[in-house]
């Protein structure tokens, strides 16, 4: 198998993992050296046995990865521009790090057809990695960059990279990413919905900044038409309703309105963590169970996942998301799972795997399984309603795991904090054990 590998320099920003393996490669030069191909399985077996205990053990956190069009290689990013690419063949790895001036956090990464990549940090850059190197291209806004997805004509065709982020950040390029164009919404569409409960008493609406204008509740008192200030107070701002008279059961009241998005006066100050694509369909999620989507390319914007509350609603902080075909699966903190099998329009929430312990990455296979991945070395597979676990002992992973990449072999790629690598190619999974290419250049 033939890589070309750079010597890794080793920056501050790469950690302990790269300085020791530094260190090494001064003291016995021919110790770090490392062959393009995975070397001998008697070499191999002896890291491993020894419990793979080396300076040259990759162990710096994987924030987000991407496979290359190229089928083979993995592009994975990190904290203080970690920036590598890792090839894995079973339970062999190699990542190649790479020296990059850049020391922002690199929290998002997507790869395009052409063999490059669109990279998002956590001060707003973004960066592209093109020819085995990265360059800075952009500066999207002052907060992270959280999400990336593209956007594909019904031929299939890449005709934008869509970015989500903190502090309203929602923007799209149609030039490989290297410029950008603001899509945040100022009005966001909530179609008609039930009202539910039709006592008198308190309901939330899960989100404010209402458009008194656009306000539409359809509910009979009596008979009559519900009048503001007589059955019902509205508080705009926050999204509260007071019933004050029994709504009629019959016919059944319903609730449209438009807002904009953000905390109650504080209308664009949302966050988008993930961005999830369906050819041309565009489904962003993140905080405050804020689900938006748009069919016609970032022009106008509908809330999916709205719902009228009796009590103060808990909403769920999503971290990423999946799609396939007309499913959606939505996964985030303190375990919540939603999956939408009509393109969001309608939901349903699925047993939490572990608690509240967070589930940080979700694949979709093509016959509708869905694996997670979490805190503590969580992997599980929801079938028929219950969840299995990876045995996390047996495959030595301790810390969180968010990375889930289906690879071009059809296997599974989970990856993680703390270097953690595991390999799934139709059966159980496997550990990975990843080292760090060196070579004198």
């Amino acid at each position: 198998m033939e890589w070309n590998t750079r010597r890794a320099l080793g920056p501050q920003s790469l950690g302990s993992v790269v300085i020791g393996a530094l260190v090494l490669a001064i003291a016995a030069p021919a110790a770090a050296q490392f062959e393009d191909e995975f070397g001998d399985a008697e070499q191999w077996q002896e890291w491993i046995d020894g419990g793979f205990r080396d300076p040259l053990n990759f162990r710096d956190d994987i924030v987000a990865a991407a496979e290359l069009s190229d089928g083979e290689t993995v592009i994975v990013v990190g904290e203080f521009g970690l920036f590598g690419l890792l090839r894995v063949d079973g339970e062999k790895g190699q990542i190649e790090l790479i020296e990059t001036e850049h020391r922002e956090d690199l929290v998002s990464v997507v790869a395009l057809a052409d063999g490059t990549a669109v990279i998002g940090g956590a001060a707003g850059s973004i960066f592209q990695f093109r020819d085995g190197a990265i360059d800075h291209v952009a500066e999207i806004h002052n907060d992270s960059v959280l999400g990336l997805g593209i956007e594909r004509d019904d031929a299939g065709n890449e005709v934008a990279v869509w970015a989500g982020g903190a502090r309203g950040l929602l923007a799209k390029s149609t030039d490989g990413g290297v410029s950008w164009a603001s899509v945040a919404p100022e009005r966001v569409t909530q179609s008609e919905i039930p009202f539910g409960e039709t006592q008198a008493g308190r309901r939330f609406l899960g989100i404010g900044n209402i458009d008194p204008e656009s306000f539409v509740l359809n509910a009979r008192v009596g008979g009559r038409p519900a009048e503001a200030g007589r059955d019902y107070e509205i508080t705009f701002e926050d999204g509260v309703i007071e019933v004050l008279n029994d709504f009629d059961a019959s016919p059944a009241p319903t609730i449209a309105f438009e807002f904009a998005p953000g905390p109650p006066f504080q209308a664009g100050d949302f966050t988008m963590s993930t961005v999830v694509t369906q050819g041309s369909v565009i489904t962003m999620a993140g905080e405050f169970g804020l689900v938006l989507q748009s069919t016609d390319s970032g022009a106008s914007w509908t809330r999916l996942n709205g719902e009228v509350f009796a009590g103060e609603p808990i909403q769920p902080y999503w971290i990423s998301g999946v799609a396939r075909a007309d499913t959606i699966v939505l996964v985030g903190a303190a375990g919540a799972i939603r999956r939408s099998d009509d393109g969001g329009q309608t939901w349903t929430q699925a047993a939490q795997p572990a608690g509240d312990n967070g589930v940080f990455g979700v694949h979709l296979s093509e016959n509708g399984d869905v694996v997670v991945a979490g805190a503590v070395g969580m992997l599980a597979d929801y079938d028929n309603g219950s969840w299995s676990f990876a045995d996390r002992t047996r495959l030595s992973v301790y810390s969180w795991v968010k990375t889930l990449l289906p690879r071009s072999d059809g296997g599974l790629l989970a990856l993680g904090g703390r270097g953690n690598c595991v390999v799934r190619s139709g059966g159980d999974w496997e550990r990975c054990y990843v080292r760090v290419v060196m070579n004198e250049g």
